[in-house]
Order: structure tokens, then C-alpha cells, then sequence
């Protein structure tokens, strides 16, 4: 009995295991309309903190109707690959981050947003 139990360990600790995914970075969809001026969509920035114990998640959130409003900062409670966070006024937002972007829906709403991971829009544009 002892020898299958000490195998187990062995092959826990040889076998390599699945990195968990990395959800820090930028997620966005924010764009800038040539036609109205207008700037549109929602960015996101995940970030983590070590200050507490265990660390946590933190989310700088912007969305933009016509003009981007003020950024909320809000904690995101993660399981996994499944995110959630409140994004001010608008309600909780939950969703999914894969390599690539990250996809959810705002509770109370029907259409799924889809943020792409990568560069900041503000990093993007030239807005001055």
C-alpha cells in the first residue's frame, strides 16, 4: 500500500503539470470613430497585487460612449479561467480568458463582449 502511495507521489512530482493561464494584461475593443469622432467600447487592464495574503486580482476598467469615461479600479474574483468584476454603473461582468482575449457578458445584458489581448488602444492611437 505504502509503495503505490510513494508512486503516486513520484509521478506527481516528475509528471509536469498544466501551468494555470496567465488572465494579467490588456483586453480591449476600444476603438476611435473617423466618421463621428466619437470613441467607443471597453478596455480592461488585470493586474495582480501581493499586498494581501494570498495576492489578488485587480481590473482598471474604461468603457467609452462617445467620450471614455473616468477608469474604475475593482477587484476580479478568478476561478481558473472564469473572471468577474464589477464595472461600475453598468453591473458585474463575468467571463472567460483564453490565450487571446477575454469574453463575457454583463449580467442584465444579452450581448457578449469580446476584448482582444494585447496593446492598449491608448498606445495605439494618437489622440492629442
Amino acid at each position: 500500500m505504502n509503495i503505490i502511495l510513494y508512486t503516486i507521489l513520484l509521478l506527481g512530482m516528475i509528471i509536469p503539470q498544466a501551468e494555470p493561464k496567465k488572465i494579467t494584461g490588456i483586453y480591449s475593443n476600444m476603438f476611435y470613430s473617423e466618421e463621428s469622432g466619437d470613441i467607443g467600447g471597453m478596455e480592461v487592464f488585470i493586474v495582480y497585487s501581493m499586498q494581501s495574503k494570498p495576492g489578488k486580482y485587480y481590473a482598471m476598467v474604461q468603457v467609452a460612449q462617445g467620450v471614455p469615461e473616468i477608469p474604475s479600479l475593482t477587484e476580479v474574483l478568478v476561478d481558473g479561467d472564469e473572471v468577474t468584476f464589477k464595472i461600475g454603473e453598468y453591473g458585474t461582468f463575468k467571463g472567460k480568458i483564453t490565450q487571446k482575449e477575454l469574453i463575457g457578458i454583463i449580467e442584465g445584458h444579452k450581448e457578449t463582449i469580446r476584448l482582444i489581448k494585447g496593446k492598449s488602444f491608448w498606445q495605439k492611437i494618437n489622440y492629442q
